[in-house]
């Protein structure tokens, strides 16, 4: 089932990708045929687990050059087995939190939009052109004053 989900149209597509809730949803019942009300739940959550590591692990193995050190973070930080197959999964590799560098995982999204919006206000680009798909840098977003 894990395999039939990777291999699937949406982990074949070339980064950048959204992992948006519909992709992700679709891709998952996809792999299971659409007939997931025939599982149980803990093999459901078992098999999404098995999913987000093999992910993980497929786009590291595609990297030009393995990372010394893997930093992680989101809500999956505080899944014990997500987090175990992963330091498994990724070898020598050093895995880390965020938290354990001082960022919360729970405040991540909001540290990273203050930087967007410091980076904005300074008229600095801030976009990653090998991840977000951009020919240049460019300063994202824009400064709307009050009417």
């Amino acid at each position: 089932m894990v395999k039939r989900v990777l291999e699937g149209a949406f982990f074949k597509r070339n980064a950048p990708r959204s992992t948006d809730g519909p992709h992700m949803i679709e891709a998952f019942r996809d792999g299971f045929d659409g007939a997931l009300g025939d599982y149980k739940l803990e093999n459901l959550l078992a098999t999404a687990c098995a999913i987000t590591v093999g992910a993980i692990a497929a786009a590291i193995a595609k990297l030009p050059k393995q990372p010394q050190e893997l930093i992680v973070s989101g809500g999956g930080t505080k899944n014990l087995a997500i987090m175990q197959r992963i330091k498994e999964a990724v070898g020598s590799c050093r895995v880390l939190v965020t938290d354990e560098l001082g960022i919360s995982s729970a405040s991540k999204e909001g540290l990273a939009f203050a930087l967007l919006g410091a980076a904005t206000l300074d008229g600095t680009p801030a976009n990653v052109v090998g991840a977000t798909g951009a020919c240049r840098p460019v300063v994202l977003g824009a400064i709307t004053p009050k009417p």
